[in-house]
């Protein structure tokens, strides 16, 4: 919450997206057949705002990876391709900061 906070009060308007766990720890644990459903669960979910052109941001570096590189290796087809454009839409809280108020930047002052 004081992500978006932050973002808000620098003007970003900020939507709280509808996910599931990324599925690391059910990688990690050899739950496949589980991680491959929370791939698909959360390509479904974020794919509207993947679609739109909306970046979707992360606070913990391991739940992106998952996101954006274990969930298109896990699912096939169709799934597939939502999980990529899921992936490609998604970068971590600070690298979007840095990159929206550098110089030059749509924040920059």
């Amino acid at each position: 919450m004081a992500a978006a906070d932050v973002l808000e009060t620098a003007g970003v308007g900020v939507r709280l997206a509808a996910h599931g766990c990324c599925g690391r720890p059910l990688i990690s644990q050899g739950l496949l057949d589980e991680a491959r459903a929370a791939a698909q669960v959360n390509a479904d979910a974020l794919f509207e705002a993947a679609s739109r052109g909306d970046k979707i941001l992360f606070l913990e570096p391991s739940c992106l990876s998952a996101v954006r590189e274990d969930a298109p290796a896990l699912l096939r087809g169709d799934a597939q391709r939502k999980a990529r454009m899921v992936g490609d839409a998604c970068m971590l809280f600070e690298d979007y900061v840095e990159q929206e108020w550098k110089p030059g930047g749509s924040h920059s002052t």
